[in-house]
């Protein structure tokens, strides 16, 4: 019996916590979209300031190591990501509207 319990204790505990977890994601959504595009504005200052070295040390002739351009690839890549997930989010959100109002009719 007291296996039971604590194993019906445990249970509750990961199920309760998976479903807060979910309950936070929702409830702050903003603030974690803000955050996401702070981070995403900063990347894309950080990315134009290393482009406009780069091309800098090309005017001079000089050799850019491979992973300085690799990592401008990966920022682009990332910016990218992170407008696409912005962007399907709130398409999500407005399709989603469109169908309630829809089925209302």
């Amino acid at each position: 019996m007291k296996i039971l319990i604590s194993l019906a204790g445990k249970v509750a505990d990961y199920t309760v916590g998976a479903i807060g977890r979910q309950f936070g994601y929702i409830i702050f959504y903003k603030a974690h979209f803000k955050e996401l595009s702070d981070r995403v504005t900063d990347l894309e200052g950080k990315r134009d300031e290393t482009k406009h070295h780069v091309q800098n040390e090309r005017r001079d002739l000089k050799k850019i190591e491979g992973r300085v351009l690799k990592w401008l690839d990966d920022a682009d890549e990332a910016i990218g990501t992170a407008s696409a997930k912005n962007l399907g989010f709130w398409f999500g959100i407005f399709t989603a509207l469109l169908q309630r109002d829809n089925w209302r009719r």
